[in-house]
């Protein structure tokens, strides 16, 4: 098969249009970004894709820019008749046009179909694996992937082993259509359509006797308790009536001690307010009893009352002291009398004592002249001195001047104090005179009346003001006479509730709280039984409309699973002949793919051989797949991931898979398409890989996708794409 043309529309960053390929050897040319990949990956999409899958791979190839999901486009050429394969992943379309006579296959799975009739295309996976090498199968074994990983996902076409390659099918196809048939067709074989029927019938014998079991219990249920139920209905039905009127006592009697409570509360607050009323009204009649009194006047009144008090004391401190003045000038005189008597005494023994003097002197001298009577007279003269300068001494003290000034300091404080007092008595006469005007004016006798009768007021006033404030806390925003209807409002339906309740329906409702207990339960127990019956009754109920078998059911197909029974045992030994049959194809199945490498063995080595420019042409594939090449220098196999360089480690992985890409498709296979795989080769291996290139070109379409110019002039086409802007 060979794809003459692409068209795209809407593609990833492809530029929509239509690109013609070679039948042999076309080169997809452009640089990073150009859409290399997105062509490689239209190709697939198309031979491939699902538009009517919501797969997220597939979200990510439609333009972004076009304002609509892609079309492809491939035209086919498979053994000679041209084909035009549609992707169109906008209205969900796959068609397979047949050019030549116009046949139309349409739908995901018939597309898929025909292409593996007309060009032996089997699943993606196998094709991507071998015939499709991608630039990340080779940046794999650059980063490290073993060369035996990567082959044992050509020959099991991908990474679970469940999907074989296209080899291991043919081999295996004769084997699967005799033997195994019916496991893995539509189709069942006749030992397993026999168990499924045994099983089948298994199961309805199963729910055949277990519905006609739950039928017959369902019957006797509805006997045995239909009659029960109706009983503990009409039970509850009373019982629940009973307690309706105890709850709704109940509730009456509530509402009427919340009344009683309510008239008991309001009738406080009443006899209150009209105590503090009937008080504040007595006040008010003794405080129109009371004189006309000013409380300010009798604050006035209280001070002239404390001063007038305090100028008695003052006055009679002031005669006291005056009276000690008195009695201190009284005490200066007499002492002045004294003062004088003691001065004209003191002036007489002054003389004495002069005198005295003169006699000693003159007797003295007289005695000092021989005459002996002078000793004598000096003698008494110095007595008399001595006395009279005694009588000097004792007679000293204050002088009468100074006497006389003192008399004279205190006459000046008396005369003070007078003037004091005379002034004090003027403002008591003042303040009596006031006090006796605010008296005759209010009619009261005496100031202590005038008081009295003030803090009479004051205390009244006071007491009505404390009840008021009484008052207004008991009534809040309410009238007296709004509360006295509100009670009587309120006695009012208390004694309508206190009628109902003693009536005798109510009277008769009356139960203590262990016995409403009790019916409570009693009610509980009933609604019990009674959700228990009715779920018996509707299950038995439903049973019995569900019910499609009875006993003659039961019976026939009891015969069928006997029968059925006879059919599995007769195929018993069959069975074990297919686990046999079973055990020996898997053993074929490994056989087969040793015998699919030994086949692709010689192709591996001409192909390495002629990339390796003749060093290496010798290639084993051991059981699990790992390769190992022949080295001349070393005249031995070595392991290509410890001996040889990346590159020869790909041109072993290239080999290998062009080698089994001949075998999967020997003529007219699918397009071979080469995202670069000659980028690590040296120039001499790069010639000669294109030279192997060209070769297989000429039976099989090869596609090489490259950044580089060199292959120009080796392809059969060449497409540029142009880069980025």
């Amino acid at each position: 098969m060979k794809i003459s043309r692409l068209s795209v529309t809407a593609f990833k960053g492809l530029a929509d249009g239509a690109y013609d390929l070679a039948a042999g050897f076309s080169v997809i040319r452009g640089p990073n970004e150009a859409g290399k990949s997105s062509f490689q990956q239209a190709i697939l999409a198309g031979l491939f894709g699902d538009p009517t899958s919501s797969a997220a791979r597939y979200d990510l190839i439609h333009s972004w820019q076009a304002g609509r999901k892609c079309r492809i486009v491939l035209n086919l050429d498979a053994e000679g008749e041209e084909y035009e394969l549609v992707r169109d992943f906008e209205s969900g379309e796959s068609l397979l046009t047949s050019l030549a006579g116009g046949a139309v296959t349409s739908g995901r799975d018939p597309v898929k179909a025909a292409l593996a009739e007309i060009a032996g295309l089997g699943s993606e996976p196998v094709y991507t694996t071998t015939a499709c090498l991608k630039q990340q199968d080779l940046a794999e074994l650059s980063a490290g992937a073993d060369l035996r990983d990567m082959l044992q996902k050509t020959m099991t076409g991908g990474d679970d082993e469940a999907n074989v390659s296209a080899a291991l099918k043919k081999l295996d196809k004769e084997i699967t259509e005799k033997f195994r048939k019916g496991r893995r067709g539509g189709e069942k074989g006749p030992w397993l359509a026999a168990e499924a029927e045994l099983e089948d019938r298994r199961e309805r014998q199963v729910e055949i006797h277990e519905q006609v079991g739950r039928t017959v219990e369902a019957r006797n249920t509805i006997a045995t308790h239909a009659d029960e139920f109706e009983e503990k209905q009409k039970a509850l039905a009373s019982q629940k009536a009973l307690l309706d009127r105890v709850q709704d006592r109940r509730e009456k009697q509530e509402q009427y001690d919340e009344l009683e409570t309510k008239c008991k509360e309001l009738q406080a607050r009443i006899q209150e307010a009209e105590k503090l009323h009937q008080a504040i009204a007595q006040r008010e009649a003794q405080l129109a009893e009371l004189p006309a009194v000013d409380p300010k006047i009798a604050d006035d009144l209280k001070a002239v009352k404390a001063e007038l008090g305090s100028s008695e004391s003052q006055l009679q401190e002031f005669e006291k002291q005056i009276a000690r003045l008195e009695d201190q000038a009284r005490a200066l005189g007499e002492d002045s009398q004294k003062a004088a008597a003691q001065a004209t005494r003191r002036r007489t023994a002054a003389i004495g004592l002069a005198s005295s003097l003169i006699i000693v002197a003159l007797s003295l001298w007289q005695g000092l002249s021989g005459v002996v009577l002078a000793w004598a007279f000096v003698v008494l003269a110095l007595l008399g001195g001595a006395f009279s300068l005694a009588m000097i001494l004792r007679t000293r003290g204050r002088s009468s001047s100074d006497i006389e000034a003192q008399i004279s300091g205190l006459e000046g404080r008396r005369s003070q104090l007078e003037e004091q007092m005379a002034r004090l008595r003027a403002t008591q006469s003042e303040a009596q005179q006031a006090v006796e005007a605010a008296l005759q004016q209010a009619g009261i006798a005496t100031l202590e009346d005038y008081l009295h009768a003030a803090e009479q007021r004051a205390d009244l006033v006071e007491q009505n003001e404390r009840d008021a404030s009484k008052l207004s806390g008991v009534l809040g925003d309410i009238e007296l006479k709004d509360l006295q209807e509100t009670l009587s409002q309120l006695n009012l339906d208390r004694m309508a509730l206190r009628e109902l309740l003693e009536s005798p329906e109510m009277v008769a409702a009356e139960m203590e709280p262990a016995e409403l207990r009790a019916l409570e339960a009693e009610i509980e127990e009933l609604e019990e039984d009674l959700r228990s019956l009715d779920d018996k009754l509707r299950n038995a109920r439903a049973v019995l409309a569900q019910a499609r078998y009875d006993v003659e059911d039961e019976i026939r197909i009891d015969e069928e699973v006997a029968a059925a029974q006879q059919r599995v045992d007769r195929l018993a030994q069959y069975q074990e002949l297919l686990a046999l049959t079973t055990e020996v194809l898997e053993e074929a199945r490994e056989q087969t793919m040793h015998s699919a490498i030994d086949a692709v063995g010689p192709t591996i080595n001409d192909y390495l051989a002629v990339l390796t420019d003749g060093r290496y042409d010798q290639v084993q594939i051991g059981d699990d797949l790992a390769p190992v090449v022949y080295s001349q220098e070393k005249s031995d196999f070595v392991d290509p991931e410890k001996e040889l360089s990346l590159a020869t480690k790909e041109q072993v992985y290239l080999a290998c898979r062009l080698a089994f890409t001949s075998l999967l498709w020997e003529t007219d296979g699918p397009p071979i398409l080469l995202d670069d795989p000659l980028v690590n080769f040296d120039s001499a291996r790069k010639a000669k890989a294109l030279a192997l290139l060209k070769q297989i070109a000429e039976g099989r379409q090869v596609v090489l996708f490259t950044c580089s110019e060199q292959y120009d002039q080796a392809a059969d086409e060449v497409i540029v794409l142009e880069g980025p802007d």
